[in-house]
């Protein structure tokens, strides 16, 4: 898993974390790959379908494997900007779910 995959991962789970995925949460994911990573629509709609499948299969070790991702390839700074983007997903559909606080909650505790 390279660093995209991780940031997408960890907006996808928390975009699916309430049980749906409303069109403002999918279209933050659009935007944030699109401008962060200069990707296509096409090719953002390839890695999300992607993602999708394989957090079905595997949400912890998906999680996992990008988080330890992030702390190794990010700095301080970098993992500050990625929480704040995950901070946002939480917010994308204006209702906050409080699986989508945990999420949060745990990521600023495992990438401090």
């Amino acid at each position: 898993m390279n660093k995209r995959a991780a940031i997408l991962t960890l907006l996808n789970v928390t975009a699916m974390a309430d049980g749906k995925v409303t069109p403002e949460e999918k279209q933050m994911i659009y935007d944030v790959l699109e401008k962060e990573f200069d990707l296509t629509e096409e090719e953002v709609t390839r890695g999300l379908e992607e993602n999708t499948r394989l957090l079905q299969q595997n949400t912890t070790k998906m999680v996992k494997e990008a988080v330890l991702v992030l702390r190794n390839e990010c700095t301080v700074n970098e993992m500050k900007k990625i929480i704040k983007l995950v901070k946002d997903m939480t917010m994308a559909d204006n209702e906050l779910d409080r699986r989508e606080i945990l999420i949060v909650e745990l990521l600023t505790m495992l990438t401090a």
